[in-house]
């Protein structure tokens, strides 16, 4: 009992570590690049890049922590992280909201938001699932800004589904926008 107790805390321990190394990942790739130069198309490159190395190294530490419960005997489900794009070219004036059913059960660990150059904070945008309001978490605001492309972590419970949505709203009256929300879910299938 005693060394089962010792290995169960040695797991809990092995996890946070892992927690904590993958926390310092994100923050290192996510700060040291792109240069504030870099034009947008390859911010969102640096973008992708970066939460497919986050992902692997979510995957290095599940494989962990899967071996802890299969040698303390308990149940383990299989996890998978899968990105559920939403891209539209809102029209100048136009207001759309987009959905996609979520393809887990499981939660919404990010929300990533592109504005290319051009919006000059023009083009509001809000992400959500069914009626919960994500990113931004408070209903009826919206986030709007020009050449960037930020990442909300968030800790969502999601049902497979469920619709993942985007609420477009462009007030240039003048230009079209393309714009990509990006939601990453981690759950079952």
């Amino acid at each position: 009992m005693a060394e089962k107790q010792k290995d169960t805390s040695k797991g809990i321990v092995i996890g946070a570590i892992g927690g904590t190394v993958l926390g310092a990942a994100a923050v290192a790739l996510l700060t040291a690049r792109p240069a504030a130069a870099a034009p947008s198309e390859e911010k969102l490159d640096y973008l992708i890049a970066a939460q497919e190395i986050m992902v692997g190294l979510l995957g290095e530490i599940k494989g962990s922590i899967n071996q802890l419960l299969e040698k303390e005997e308990l149940p383990i489900m299989p996890q998978v992280t899968k990105q559920v794009p939403l891209t539209y070219t809102v029209q100048p004036l136009e207001t759309i909201k987009i959905a996609e059913p979520s393809p887990l059960t499981g939660r919404i660990i990010s929300v990533a938001m592109h504005f290319p150059d051009g919006c000059n904070a023009l083009v509001h945008v809000a992400f959500g699932h069914g009626e919960v309001w994500v990113a931004p978490s408070e209903i009826d605001t919206y986030i709007s800004l020009n050449d960037a492309t930020p990442v909300f972590p968030t800790n969502e419970p999601i049902k497979k589904g469920e619709h993942l949505w985007a609420e477009i709203q462009n007030a240039d009256g003048g230009n079209p926008h393309s714009i990509s929300v990006i939601a990453t879910l981690v759950g079952v299938e």
